[in-house]
C-alpha cells in the first residue's frame, strides 16, 4: 500500500491497492472549501440553534392538537436546508469567461446535482461549465430554481393531498440558500432591485 500526500493549494492522493487507474489521482482545492465552511457553518448552526430548535416544542403541540404532521416535515427539511446553505458556492466550479457562457440548463444541473458534478470534477472527468458572471448562483433567480426543485422533489416524498407539507419542505429548504445569500451580503436593499 502506497500513499502520497502533497498539500500546497491542492491535495494529491495516490492509492495503489486495486483502484482503477483513473481513480488513483485525486485533485481538489481544500482551501476554498475550508474558508467557505468557516464563513457559513457558524451562522447556519446559530439559525438551527436559535430558531429551529426552539420551534420544535410548538411543532410537537401542533402535531397533537391540530392533527397535522409538521414535525416530520421539519426534520426532513433540515437536509435541504443544510445543503442549500452551501449550494450558492457551487458557482466556484464554473469557469469564468467573457466569451463563453454555458446554457442555463447546464448551470441548473450543476446547481441541483452539484455533488455528482463535484465527484466528476475531482477526478477530472467533467466538462467545464462557463459563466460570464462572477458568483452567478448568488442571486434570487437561482434561489427560485432551488425552491422549484425542492417543491417538485417534495411530491416524491409526500402524498399529494397534503399541500402544506410540500410548501413547508420547500420553504425551509430554500431558507438555507437565502441565509447563505444574506451572509454573503448579496441581499441588501440596494441589491434586491437588481434581480
Amino acid at each position: 500500500m502506497k500513499l502520497k500526500k502533497k498539500i500546497k493549494g491542492k491535495i494529491s492522493l495516490s492509492f495503489e491497492f486495486g483502484l482503477p487507474k483513473e481513480l488513483k489521482i485525486v485533485k481538489f482545492s481544500v482551501e476554498k472549501v475550508w474558508s467557505e465552511m468557516k464563513e457559513h457553518l457558524p451562522f447556519t448552526l446559530w439559525i438551527l440553534k436559535r430558531i429551529v430548535v426552539p420551534l420544535v416544542p410548538l411543532l410537537i403541540i401542533a402535531n397533537f392538537f391540530l392533527k397535522v404532521e409538521i414535525l416530520p416535515v421539519i426534520f426532513v427539511a433540515i437536509i435541504p436546508f443544510l445543503y442549500g446553505s452551501f449550494l450558492p458556492d457551487f458557482d466556484s466550479l464554473m469557469k469564468y469567461s467573457k466569451k463563453e457562457n454555458s446554457s442555463l440548463t447546464n448551470k441548473i444541473i450543476l446547481l441541483l446535482l452539484g455533488p455528482i458534478y463535484i465527484y466528476y470534477f475531482i477526478f477530472e472527468k467533467s466538462k467545464p461549465i462557463h459563466t460570464n458572471k462572477k458568483k452567478e448562483f448568488h442571486s434570487l433567480k437561482y434561489l427560485f430554481y432551488y425552491f422549484l426543485f425542492l417543491f417538485m422533489l417534495s411530491f416524491l416524498i409526500y402524498s399529494t393531498n397534503n399541500l402544506y407539507k410540500h410548501v413547508i419542505f420547500s420553504v425551509l429548504g430554500s431558507l438555507g440558500y437565502l441565509i447563505h445569500l444574506v451572509i454573503d451580503k448579496k441581499l441588501s436593499n440596494r441589491n434586491l432591485y437588481k434581480y
